[in-house]
């Protein structure tokens, strides 16, 4: 069931927020070294699929619940569909700033109809 008609848009920056503090509980399991940094981001994935499952694409929509909808849906849909891995070889700082730079670039646009 989809539950669009109910999510407003300080729900949705509520939810990007929340996604943020995910991503930087694996930043910060991962910086200490931690072994189990797939925890975190079981957790990070399991939360954007319950956002983005829990959406209607805004082209099925006669009117968009808030606006910038379908940038909220854009976001959602690349993090679902691109979740933020663990590389052993490379720059986790780099991957992890693009899966940031997507939320961020999200709460910008809807931030900017909540004033």
């Amino acid at each position: 069931m989809h539950s669009t008609k109910k999510l407003t848009l300080t729900r949705a920056c509520a939810n990007l927020k929340n996604l943020l503090i995910l991503v930087d509980h694996y930043d910060l399991s991962r910086a200490r070294k931690n072994p189990d940094v797939e925890t975190p981001l079981k957790a990070l994935e399991e939360q954007v699929a319950v956002y983005f499952t829990e959406l209607t694409h805004p082209d099925a929509l006669p009117t968009f619940p808030f606006q910038n909808y379908d940038v909220y849906y854009a976001c959602l849909d690349n993090l679902y569909h691109n979740p933020l891995t663990h590389v052993d070889i490379g720059n986790q700082e780099q991957v992890n700033s693009g899966y940031l730079a997507v939320i961020f670039r999200a709460l910008h646009h809807l931030q900017a109809f909540s004033l």
